[in-house]
Parts: C-alpha cells; sequence; structure tokens
C-alpha cells in the first residue's frame, strides 16, 4: 500500500531528524520541536536502542533508510555497551536486541548474559529469549521457557508478568513486560502451548 509506506517513510525521516550529534536519541518534550529536543537532551541508551530497532525493522520492510544516521547509531550503542557496568543486565539486553534486530548480534555477547539467566527479571529473560530466536537460536531461546513461564502469574482470569525494576530503566511495566513475554514465548512457541501450565 502506498500510503502506508508513505506514511512509513515520514515517520523515518522525523526519527532521523531528532537524532544526536552522538548517534544516539534523547528523551523528547512535547513543548519542543524535535530539532530541539535533539540539540537540548543527553543521549539515552535504552530510547536509542529503540529508535535504531525502529530503523533497522524499516529497513526490513523495504523503506529507504540512510546508512548513515543507523551506522552512527549502532556505534553508540557499541560504545554504551562496553561501557555498561558487569551486571547491568538491562542496558546489555537493551543493546544486544537493538543489535539483533540489525542482524548484528555478537553471540559471545549474548551468551555471557545468558549464563546468568538466574538473574534475570520476567522482562530481561523474555527479552533474552527474542534476541535469541532472532539470531535463528531457538533451541537455546526455548530452554528459557520455563524460566520465564515461572515468572509469569494468573489472576482475575487473566495471565500476566509482573513489572520490571523500572528504577533501572524507563518503562518496564505490567502491560510492557506482558508483552516482551507473549512475543518471546510466540517466537519459540506460535501455539503458546506453555500459557496453559500458569498456575492460577
Amino acid at each position: 500500500c502506498r500510503s502506508l509506506e508513505a506514511g512509513l517513510t515520514g515517520l523515518v525521516t522525523r526519527l532521523v531528524a531528532t537524532q544526536n550529534e552522538d548517534g544516539g536519541w534523547s528523551w523528547a518534550q512535547s513543548q519542543r520541536t524535535p530539532l530541539e529536543n535533539a540539540q537540548q537532551d543527553q543521549s539515552d541508551v535504552f530510547v536509542t536502542s529503540q529508535a535504531a530497532s525502529a530503523l533497522a525493522q524499516a529497513r526490513a520492510l523495504g523503506i529507504s533508510v540512510p546508512p548513515e544516521p543507523l551506522a552512527n547509531a549502532k556505534a553508540f550503542l557499541q560504545n554504551q555497551f562496553q561501557a555498561a557496568a558487569e551486571t547491568d543486565f538491562e542496558r546489555k539486553l537493551a543493546i544486544l536486541d537493538a543489535q539483533a534486530q540489525s542482524g548484528e548480534a555478537d553471540f559471545a555477547d549474548v551468551n555471557r548474559v545468558y549464563r546468568v539467566r538466574n538473574q534475570l527479571d520476567a522482562r530481561g529473560l523474555a527479552v533474552l529469549m527474542q534476541i535469541l530466536a532472532r539470531m535463528e537460536r531457538t533451541g537455546t531461546a526455548k530452554e528459557l521457557e520455563d524460566a520465564l513461564v515461572a515468572k509469569l502469574k494468573r489472576g482475575e482470569g487473566k495471565a500476566f508478568a509482573p513489572a520490571s525494576n523500572q528504577e533501572l530503566r524507563f518503562g518496564g511495566d505490567e502491560v510492557e513486560t506482558t508483552a516482551h513475554a507473549l512475543l518471546a514465548l510466540a517466537m519459540v512457541d506460535p501455539i503458546l502451548t506453555r500459557l496453559q501450565s500458569i498456575p492460577g
């Protein structure tokens, strides 16, 4: 559909226009113009990860994405990954997810997080599963299924994932965490058979 393609192209143009000089993106403030937001705020690794993921997904759909902004975003994220603390799993997972969606995640980096999977919350496990699935390591991702399902809860006739530690990152509320969990489970088991095992 041409109108949809045109709309996506326009969104890519707007997103690229708000990129900071260091290759990252910052939190937007509605009272400022996109250019003012980009110029006045420090780049945020989580916002940048989502922006880079959006550009990678647009490119995968055949939308024209300028190569330089995406390359600059990748460089920013790689620098942030190298600077991240050893136990800053949320930051590392956000970056690795963006890299995986561009087809450039390093399995050695992913495997280091996988080794400490018992320390991850529901959101962390879900994102790690998605990363592994995108890297075509579905078997390894499926090994995390039991751990993720064990963290899900059922109440009032619905299954949900508890909120992430929001002191460490933006988002991570119950709705977002549940969405990540459902996507992760669907990527390794489209029928979602494991949801039936959640105690209620």
